[in-house]
């Protein structure tokens, strides 16, 4: 549907609309975007939802794992990370945080890395076993605003608000220290 001369949406109904904005992925890179606080699964097919789900009050950033079963969403309020099964969207995980959670990134092996703004804290959650483990790798700075990880997975790049440069953490170290 195109937008150029206005257009009157139905309430209940599924569009699919270009976007103005767009971002150039290297080959096998791919991306996802969502500016509400639910997730969903669009069937294209027949042009309607096919499943839906809440994930908090105020999401920022969302990512899928690496093998596309898992999709984890950051929050701003009420802070923390939760983490839903791709296919049925039941949630997985809900990991509490003393804060705003940013920097959400996908990490190899069903692995989910994130920062929390108000502490500087940075976490890495495990997925890949029968129950999740989150392990604390330190404190990135004052006011993390967000992060990358490289295209290596090899370090996880915290931009601290207000400071030239980043803090890095080095995943392939079993004991990551910033530096």
């Amino acid at each position: 549907i195109s937008l150029t001369d206005g257009a009157v949406l139905e309430k209940g109904c599924v569009y699919v609309i270009p976007l103005q904005e767009s971002l150039a992925l290297p080959p096998g890179l791919s991306a996802v975007a969502n500016a509400k606080s639910s997730t969903g699964r669009l069937d294209l097919l027949t042009r309607t939802i096919a499943g839906r789900t809440v994930q908090a009050g105020n999401s920022i950033g969302g990512a899928i794992s690496d093998d596309g079963k898992l999709i984890a969403v950051s929050n701003y309020e009420p802070g923390g990370v939760r983490v839903f099964d791709a296919e049925t969207l039941a949630l997985v995980a809900d990991i509490p945080a003393a804060g705003k959670t940013i920097g959400l990134v996908d990490v190899p092996g069903r692995r989910f890395a994130w920062a929390v703004w108000d502490t500087g804290e940075v976490f890495l959650g495990d997925f890949s076993g029968v129950e999740p483990v989150v392990a604390p790798l330190g404190n990135a700075g004052k006011n993390p605003f967000d992060a990358v990880l490289t295209d290596d997975a090899h370090t996880y790049l915290v931009g601290l608000f207000g400071e030239k440069g980043v803090t890095a953490f080095d995943l392939w170290d079993a004991d990551a220290k910033p530096q």
